[in-house]
């Protein structure tokens, strides 16, 4: 056991004691004492600074139903290396779609720019919510479905966890992620929970987002 944490270990390129902490502040259960937590263990990396950039100006938004294929139209673009891919963001919101459009459609545009929305207040009721499997991992990461974008599970992003599977990484850093996001050459989004494309028309018209859908 301790040959294979070392070989991990030098396979990441982190050390051992961070690796262990990150294994074990991933075992808190509520979102805010997770990530105060690994924030004060990770000081360093949540606040250095970093230098922003413009938003972006080019999106695709890959808009489906339920089972319908597109998750694997959506890897595609996540193994680009020139493409910030987003998996399904609108998993904080009821599965009604027609309910919180406005919201749902602003939130897929700040995205498009990659101006990440933090997670927290776009539930309802957060603690009720947290209670599911799923939603207490989009709040401990403040990102849903993280292990579906291969660009929050880097070196720049996942800097202590295990990233070979995208597991014990703490909370994303938002404005890490948007300056990265912002670097590519677009931002990819596949989404559910909205009921027509006709929703899309706010963003389709935007002057400062050239979007594909």
């Amino acid at each position: 056991m301790k040959e294979q944490q070392s070989q991990l270990c030098q396979l990441l390129n982190v050390t051992k004691d961070d690796l262990s902490d990150a294994v074990k502040l991933s075992l808190l259960s509520d979102p805010s004492e997770y990530a105060n937590a690994y924030k004060k263990r990770f000081n360093i990396y949540y606040n250095k600074p970093t230098d922003p950039l413009p938003h972006q100006s080019y999106g695709v938004i890959i808009f489906s139903y339920m089972r319908s294929g597109t998750s694997f139209l959506g890897q595609l673009f996540n193994q680009r290396d020139d493409v910030f891919y987003t998996f399904e963001p609108l998993m904080p919101f009821y599965d009604i779609c027609e309910t919180d459009v406005d919201q749902k459609v602003q939130v897929l545009g700040d995205i498009l720019k990659c101006d990440f929305p933090k997670v927290a207040p776009r539930y309802k009721n957060p603690a009720e919510r947290g209670k599911y499997l799923q939603h207490n991992l989009c709040l401990k990461e403040n990102f849903c479905f993280r292990d579906n974008s291969r660009e929050l599970c880097t070196k720049e992003l996942c800097p202590y966890g295990d990233r070979t599977r995208c597991r014990h990484c703490g909370p994303v850093h938002i404005t890490r992620a948007n300056v990265i996001c912002r670097s590519k050459k677009m931002s990819v989004i596949k989404a559910i929970r909205l009921c027509k494309v006709q929703h899309l028309k706010k963003l389709a018209i935007n002057q400062n987002i050239n979007l594909k859908n």
